[in-house]
């Protein structure tokens, strides 16, 4: 199913608050930051209501070399571009040794995502140290213009 970028910007906003769990997808109690970008694919229809990605550990990202997070994002769907960032576009960030972390960018440098350190889902600038752990911009292609 297409949804517009407008669609997916509108849904991922109101992911915005959602507490930070581990290996979640449902807004409003718990996911986190690809929970959150199945969640709002799953919303808008573009995804199965019985897609969950491979169960991980919290410190994945930490121990292995492997990029889980980019071959999960790949397997849905998603394709690199090299392209700036638009509204709706998954953005993936690099921590410890291999990409780590995504969010959906909004457009106007804000983005939202699930981040543990903050213990929710939050609406925060593309700025600092996030600018700078940003290595992908991917897009889907369900995702229309």
């Amino acid at each position: 199913m297409d949804v517009t970028r407008a669609q997916v910007v509108a849904e991922a906003r109101t992911w915005a608050g959602t507490p930070f769990q581990h290996n979640q997808t449902c807004k409003g109690h718990g996911c986190d930051c690809i929970g959150l970008v199945i969640g709002t694919f799953r919303n808008l229809g573009c995804l199965a209501p019985d897609y969950y990605p491979p169960s991980y550990s919290q410190q994945w990202h930490a121990h292995k070399n492997e990029e889980v997070l980019l071959h999960n994002a790949l397997a849905m769907g998603f394709r690199i571009t090299p392209e700036a960032p638009r509204p709706g576009d998954l953005l993936v960030f690099k921590y410890g040794r291999v990409c780590s972390h995504v969010g959906i960018y909004l457009g106007d440098d804000s983005f939202v995502h699930a981040f543990f350190s903050l213990q929710r889902a939050v609406i925060q600038p593309l700025r600092g140290e996030l600018a700078d752990r940003l290595r992908y911009v991917m897009v889907a292609p369900w995702v229309t213009d």
